[in-house]
């Protein structure tokens, strides 16, 4: 019996030093595991804010971009409006024969405001162009200026 009681206490003692390693071991590991995130987190992180001052930065330039935008639109309709005052005053004295036709036709300002409601209500340039006979350009230039306006 006492040769077991030996093999008992030797097989006991080389469990206990197998789990007493296991533990250690599990142990420096998650130190270790714990510690390397952290730094990752902090890198991580510090991109995060890199990408945040970076949209900041873009976005003031978009809102800078925007004014600008809205003054050149401001411009570009002024110039369109005296455009227009100018056609329509070129049109306004015709000649005997041509003046019965001008005075059936629309003025400029009216064909124009025509386009705009036709465009809004979802028609196609070529539709308004032949309709109205505005060139295609006029029209896609009315269209994209009106969907800058109801921005």
């Amino acid at each position: 019996m006492n040769k077991w009681n030996i093999i008992l206490l030797v097989f006991d003692i080389a469990l206990m030093g197998v789990v007493l390693f296991l533990l250690f071991r599990m142990r420096s590991s998650a130190k270790a595991v714990s510690y390397v995130p952290g730094d990752l987190l902090e890198g991580e992180l510090l991109k995060v804010k890199k990408a945040a001052r970076s949209l900041e930065l873009k976005r003031a330039e978009m809102d800078s971009l925007g004014e600008e935008l809205k003054e050149k639109q401001g411009h570009l309709e002024s110039v369109i409006g005296k455009v227009e005052a100018v056609i329509d005053s070129m049109a306004a004295p015709g000649a005997g024969g041509e003046s019965s036709e001008t005075e059936a036709e629309p003025s400029r300002s009216e064909t124009l405001a025509m386009a705009r409601e036709m465009i809004s209500e979802g028609k196609s340039i070529d539709e308004i162009s032949a309709r109205l006979k505005l060139y295609r350009g006029e029209l896609e230039l009315l269209k994209s200026l009106d969907e800058i306006s109801s921005q």
